[in-house]
């Protein structure tokens, strides 16, 4: 399988899951290009409105783009539910109707709730977005580096098992990231991937001042190992790093925007 790149009619510049588009589930990846753009930053989504404070929706840059993600979706959207990611294991079951007004402390969401679309927000970590072959049951993942080590993509795997959705039958589609040659990591990363039984994906080249890793296929040995089969799993070629399309961090020095990869659960009916 494959990503595909999308320039829609007002200019908005998206990339979807051949896999999960294939089966008919709600989502996206953001670029730096679209409709509603900050002059230097572009389609900027660093920011997730606040559910909870109506005027954020209303007033705020974030929420109208969020606003023009959603527009045109097939799947009515009533609530777009972010994180407030810091790099660890958490998942959040987002089940409650009162909880949809949180922005939870967590690196990933999990839900089967019908008009809820979750986000994940990226500059070069790793976007990871999961749904059940009915597409009922859905989650999006933020996987640094610090998140895989710690195994917030086993973690997710399990959130979804507990709403009833068995690894064999779930997809898996594996976000923009950093390629191997543009993630130099230090001796201490090196180390705790190595700690984790994350060895086989670091290495270092002749000439290479310090040893690499290829966090993309770190995550697709992670979700192979929870049970999902090679032919669930669609990992983006395209490097964050490399691509014109994405923000990415490393390269901008840190003056940079962010993407956001959504989804969202078929609606039953």
């Amino acid at each position: 399988m494959a990503w595909q790149r999308t320039t829609e009619a007002d200019g908005l510049v998206v990339w979807r899951s051949t896999l999960l588009h294939s089966a008919g589930i709600p989502h996206v990846q953001t670029t730096r290009h679209g409709p509603v753009s900050d002059p230097v930053k572009g389609f900027d989504l660093v920011d997730v409105p606040t559910p909870s404070d109506p005027r954020q929706w209303e007033d705020s840059p974030a929420a109208r783009r969020f606003g023009r993600l959603i527009s045109s979706w097939a799947s009515p959207i009533s609530q777009v539910v972010g994180m407030k990611q810091v790099h660890g294991q958490d998942v959040r079951l987002i089940e409650d109707a009162t909880k949809l007004h949180d922005r939870p402390v967590a690196d990933a969401l999990a839900t089967s709730r019908p008009g809820v679309a979750l986000v994940v927000r990226t500059a070069d970590c790793v976007p990871v977005l999961l749904a059940s072959m009915d597409g009922r049951t859905v989650a999006a993942v933020h996987a640094g580096w610090r998140g895989v080590v710690a195994g917030i993509v086993p973690a997710a795997v399990q959130a979804m098992r507990q709403l009833g959705a068995e690894p064999a039958q779930l997809l898996a589609a594996i976000g923009p990231t950093l390629c191997r040659d543009h993630f130099e990591i230090g001796p201490e990363v090196a180390q705790a991937m190595r700690d984790a039984q994350l060895g086989a994906w670091v290495d270092q080249q002749p000439g290479e001042a310090r040893p690499h890793a290829e966090l993309s296929k770190v995550v697709s040995r992670q979700l192979r190992d929870m049970g999902i089969p090679d032919a669930s799993i669609d990992a983006c070629s395209c490097c964050t790093w490399c691509h014109e399309d994405f923000y990415s961090h490393r390269r901008d020095q840190g003056n940079t925007g962010r993407m956001a990869a959504l989804i969202c659960p078929i609606s039953r009916g």
